[in-house]
């Protein structure tokens, strides 16, 4: 939204620091910069700004005394200008004759457009200075002809003069900064904020024509409200004028419009554009002579209607969306825009001016749904103040009266069932000090007095308690708690001003999240050992879906591919290694996503999984080595972790993928926390992968529950350890962990065990190859006692029917 300086100007007196008149260009814009950083640190942010009329006081009016043919050239023409002295230059506007006064611009001006006069030989024929369009000026977007002044303008006076007004700082304001402050869509909020930001400034009241009021029965063309919309209509008012006679309007309301991003029509529409930038409140005209004698009605569109709207766009309407109808012929939507048998026309005498507060979600919908948002709508859906209809009114009969000698008028009619209540809000002024963290003598309680009253508050305190009354034009969703007028005095004072103190408060450690320590932990720890980590997004299709009846199926989802919450990690993660091994077929990769599932008694559970997998290129013979790196790996997170030692104890697999004989279920503490697996041949094959892939699935919500180790920092041994390797035969189903944990049971002297390699003899048999350290707490291991420790673990594993390899 822009806004214009000179226009807020209307309505209070700037300090004469702050007046742009008779100030030089660079002043101008340092004035500007200033200004702007004013409003966005306490009012709202300016995204830019833009200086108007720069070249102006270059700019001379001149007459044209002759036309002639250009010799070279039969579009062009040779002008002979009066501007103080006889000039002669080439113009090609179509509208060029003599007797004409125009815009003259000397060599060295530099328009509004950045160009720059500089004498120059045009066919043959030297010409100096231009003659300017309006837009070349800045005065509206014109560009095809000549600008044309009234007859009776003095010749060779520079423009400066003759629009006074021109010569602007127009500010670009972040509509979002302003979403909640309805009051600032117009001029004169933005007045209101300026007669407090700048100090000695006075609001000044607006000048409008008073009007009567009277029942909507009582007029010619009456308005009626269906009762299916009565709640979303806040107030309506309107009223006729008869004598008027649509034409342009004043030059000066013409180039205001122009500054602020709105095209001038004519005096009628010109008029609800001007009204609306200036105080907010959006308004509509229709030719009254169309109105049949039924007048308006308001109700909601019936399904299937249709309007031809003004925006060039056809609205197709819902019964969700309000309309302006006559004889049931729908001619606006409601707060948005006009259709276009509803707007006014040159042969327009007499016109029914409409002015309404409508509600803020339904103009917002409706606008969202047809794809039409106008100046109109975007001011309707921050909820206007209804008492602003009968000023806008009042307006308009003011401006006019400013383009015709005399107007009439019916009385008003004014719908308004429910009037805005007084809305008072109690605060102690401590509480301001303290919330604003400023002592008493920095904004004194008087200040604090004043400074409300000039925002339009009525004030009253007592015994250090404000009492005060919202103006109207802050109830709607502005101003509703103590808070927020803590918040007004704060920007009011200047949030610079207040000095920025450290609370006093304890240092404590914040208390960590004990999943999220779980969850970084495992990723830290995998990523140490060479993994790196994937994400995948948590919405998949119905094909992927493990158990349908306690999934979650998505309402309104934008795909099918996106239609359900996943409730495993196994089919995006497997998808995954396919498409990274078009690159790479050796990997090593996690993932910690969530699941979703339904408990059975029918509450969501949302749970966090780790999947990891390792993939290595197929081999002729394979031990399976990366399945033992796999699950040494998790022995690592798990340490880390501090939990005990895990089981790894085989079971029948529940899901498909998973292969029978290559899967295994971690315990730690008699509770199941995941899996390790390999993928069935058949789901492998259906996938396509390449590879030898490992897999391994942790919960890790069931982490949390398992108590941790207590480590405890002990001597090292300071005697020598005696390392034994040996290859065991075992059947080709027997667990590593089986003789591990007979070893370990064998002697006290058995220090640690180690799996170095698996290897597969024939279909029956298998070897596993195991190192084994002996270390003694009290002494260093002697030859002899050494010979005996391996001889006696190999007769041990013989017991249990465990040979050496031969």
């Amino acid at each position: 939204m822009k806004i214009s300086l000179n226009w807020v100007s209307d309505f209070i007196t700037l300090p004469q620091k702050y007046q742009i008149k008779d100030k030089p260009l660079n002043k101008i814009e340092e004035l500007a910069k200033e200004i702007a950083e004013k409003i966005t640190m306490s009012i709202c942010e300016v995204d830019d700004w833009e200086i108007w009329g720069r070249s102006l006081s270059y700019l001379k009016t001149a007459k044209i005394k002759a036309v002639a043919d250009h010799p070279n050239s039969d579009k062009l023409h040779l002008v002979t200008i009066t501007a103080g002295e006889e000039i002669t230059l080439v113009c090609g506007a179509p509208n060029v004759r003599e007797g004409m006064i125009v815009v003259y611009a000397p060599t060295g001006t530099v328009l509004e457009n950045g160009l720059e006069i500089k004498p120059t030989t045009i066919r043959g024929v030297e010409s100096t200075g231009m003659l300017c369009s309006a837009k070349e000026i800045g005065l509206s977007d014109e560009d095809d002809t000549i600008l044309e002044l009234p007859s009776a303008t003095e010749i060779g006076q520079s423009l400066d003069t003759l629009f006074p007004d021109h010569k602007d700082i127009v500010f670009d304001i972040d509509n979002k900064s302003i979403t909640h402050r309805a009051d600032l869509w117009g001029h004169y909020g933005f007045a209101r904020e300026f007669a407090i930001l700048f100090k000695d400034s006075e609001l000044k009241p607006i000048v409008a024509r008073p009007v009567d009021l009277v029942k909507a029965d009582k007029i010619e063309k009456p308005i009626q409200v269906a009762a299916n919309c009565k709640d979303t209509v806040q107030r309506y008012s309107a009223f006729v004028i008869d004598n008027i006679k649509v034409k342009p309007s004043p030059a000066k309301e013409q180039q205001r419009l122009y500054r602020v991003g709105l095209r001038a029509i004519n005096n009628i529409v010109d008029m609800t554009n001007y009204i609306m930038t200036e105080i907010g409140q959006p308004m509509h005209a229709f030719d009254a002579d169309t109105i049949t004698q039924q007048g308006l009605s308001i109700r909601m569109a019936k399904q299937g209607e249709t309007l031809d709207t003004l925006a060039g766009k056809d609205a197709s309407l819902t019964p969700q969306d309000m309309v302006i109808c006559n004889d049931d012929k729908v001619l606006v939507v409601a707060g948005i825009v006009g259709g276009k048998e509803s707007g006014v026309h040159e042969s327009t005498t007499k016109i029914i001016v409409e002015a309404a507060t409508w509600a803020g979600a339904t103009i917002r919908r409706t606008s969202s749904r047809i794809g039409i948002r106008t100046d109109s709508s975007q001011r309707f859906e921050k909820t206007l103040d209804p008492s602003t209809t009968l000023l806008a009114l009042q307006r308009s009969l003011s401006f006019l009266e400013g383009t015709h000698e005399e107007v009439d008028y019916t009385d008003l009619m004014d719908y308004y069932p429910s009037p805005l209540q007084e809305k008072e809000i109690i605060l102690q002024v401590q509480d301001v000090y303290k919330r604003l963290g400023i002592a008493e003598n920095q904004l004194h309680i008087n200040t604090i007095e004043t400074n409300l009253k000039k925002l339009g508050f009525q004030v009253r305190i007592v015994d250090k308690e404000i009492k005060l009354i919202v103006p109207s034009w802050r109830q709607q969703k502005d101003i509703t708690i103590k808070e927020d007028i803590i918040e007004e005095l704060g920007r009011i004072y200047g949030y610079n001003e207040i000095v920025a103190i450290p609370p006093k408060l304890s240092i404590v450690p914040s208390n960590m999240n004990k999943s999220y320590q779980i969850q970084r932990t495992v990723q830290d720890t995998l990523v140490a050992q060479g993994y790196n980590e994937l994400y995948s997004h948590p919405l998949i299709a119905e094909n992927q879906v493990h158990k349908k009846e306690t999934s979650w199926k998505l309402i309104n989802p934008v795909s099918q591919d996106q239609s359900y919450l996943r409730d495993n990690l196994a089919n995006q993660f497997c998808n995954r290694i396919v498409s990274l091994q078009k690159n790479e077929l050796n990997l090593q990769v996690f993932e910690i996503g969530r699941i979703y599932s339904t408990s059975q008694d029918g509450n969501p559970i949302e749970q966090d999984h780790a999947y990891i997998a390792i993939t290595r290129e197929k081999q002729k013979e394979s031990n399976n080595e990366s399945f033992y790196t796999l699950k040494n790996h998790i022995n690592r997170v798990l340490s880390v972790l501090q939990l005990p030692q895990a089981k790894w104890e085989r079971k029948i697999p529940q899901n498909k993928w998973q292969h029978k004989n290559i899967y295994a279920e971690i315990i730690i503490a008699n509770q199941k926390i995941g899996t390790i697996f390999a993928l069935s041949p058949s789901y492998s094959n259906s996938l396509s992968i390449r590879t030898e892939a490992y897999f391994a699935e942790i919960a890790i919500h069931t982490l949390e529950a398992i108590e941790k180790k207590q480590y405890q920092a002990v001597e090292e041994n300071r005697f020598p350890v005696v390392r034994f390797e040996i290859s065991i035969e075992a059947p080709i189903r027997t667990d590593y962990s089986v003789l591990e944990n007979l070893i370990y049971g064998y002697e006290k002297r058995v220090f640690k065990v180690k799996c170095l390699s698996v290897y597969s003899l024939n279909i029956e048999i298998k070897s596993i190859s195991i190192e084994i350290l002996f270390q003694d707490q009290n002494g260093t291991i002697s030859a002899d006692d050494a010979k005996k420790l391996q001889d006696g673990v190999v007769a041990y594993l013989a017991s249990y029917g465990y040979s050496l390899k031969q």
